[in-house]
């Protein structure tokens, strides 16, 4: 039957102050044949303060045999303020079904982000989605990541997506650690950071994003915002790494190391690359690979490091 299990639950109901202290385990693991299974590791309407300290754990896993798996580390509709400085992770498998699983999943809000220790998401499914932190319904005030936040969604059948950090609106992003995103899927996409908009972005450390396709579509994106990006600096690397290997009529990978609408101002002194990689055997096989692609305007730009793009088609 269906399966569900949550380390702390709060339902319909608000958590004022959560601290999970440094010698503190919270656990969830649900697992169903036949059925659906979901795991939270902390789960409440809505968190004013949260904070795991150091070497303080909170983890979900879900598993599903012939059923769906849903996994959230943790999942508020809003948070006031999040400091991680230990570990969060999601798991969720599912065999030949859909699995889904979020490190951070917050339906609205979070004021001011903090992560220095670890926060992952994994997921395997026929369809697979991960995402480290995501908040597409809302935004996040200030986003600070000095350690890592990683994604992996691997699809067995058919569709994978991953995102590092999936938020609709950033104000002040700042990275100094590592953000990645990885998915393989029959089609796959990957985001390292994805946005509706940012309004301050400053990498010092490494963000990635790679997608590989057995099928016929791979996409990856290092940072990509739907619309504009204020002020963009770069003083390490951003990578994104689309491989799409194929044998139907089409065969399509695209690789963008910087996606925007706009940008006002762009600075650059670290390393931007974008690789997109096809193998097949159709009348249509392409790949597509932009270092730094806006759809409308970038007003000020300057470079004093390195971007590149490399795109095969064979």
């Amino acid at each position: 039957g269906n399966a569900t299990a949550a380390g702390v639950y709060a339902y319909n109901g608000t958590i004022g102050n959560f601290t999970n202290s440094k010698t503190g385990s919270i656990s969830a693991i649900a697992s169903a044949t036949g059925y659906y299974a979901r795991a939270e590791g902390v789960y409440a309407d809505s968190i004013g303060n949260f904070t795991n300290s150091n070497t303080g754990s909170i983890s979900a896993s879900a598993n599903a045999t012939s059923g769906d798996a849903e996994a959230y580390g943790v999942y508020a509709g809003s948070i006031g303020s999040f400091t991680n400085s230990g570990t969060i992770s999601a798991t969720a498998n599912a065999t030949g079904n859909y699995a889904w699983a979020y490190g951070v999943y917050a339906d609205n809000s979070i004021g001011n982000f903090t992560n220095s220790e670890s926060i992952s998401a994994s997921a395997t499914g026929g369809n697979a989605e991960a995402a480290g932190v995501y908040a597409w319904g809302g935004s996040i005030g200030s986003f600070t990541n000095s350690r890592s936040i990683s994604a992996s969604a691997n699809a067995t059948n058919d569709g994978a997506e991953a995102e590092g950090v999936s938020v609709g609106h950033i104000d002040n992003f700042t990275n100094d650690g590592s953000i990645s995103a990885s998915a393989t899927g029959y089609s796959a996409r990957a985001y390292g950071v994805s946005a509706d908009s940012i309004g301050n972005f400053s990498n010092s450390g490494s963000i990635s994003a790679s997608a590989s396709a057995t099928g016929n579509y791979a996409g990856a994106w290092g940072v990509r915002t739907n619309f504009s990006i204020g002020n963009f600096t770069n003083s390490r690397s951003i990578t994104a790494t689309a491989n799409a290997v194929g044998n139907g009529t089409w065969v399509y990978a695209r690789a963008f190391g910087v996606y925007a609408d706009s940008i006002d101002n762009f600075t650059n002194s670290g390393s931007i690359t974008a690789t997109a990689n096809t193998v097949g055997n159709g009348t249509c096989v392409f790949a597509d690979a932009f270092g730094v692609y806006a759809e409308d305007s970038i007003d000020n730009f300057t470079n004093s490091g390195s971007i590149s793009a490399n795109a095969t088609g064979n």
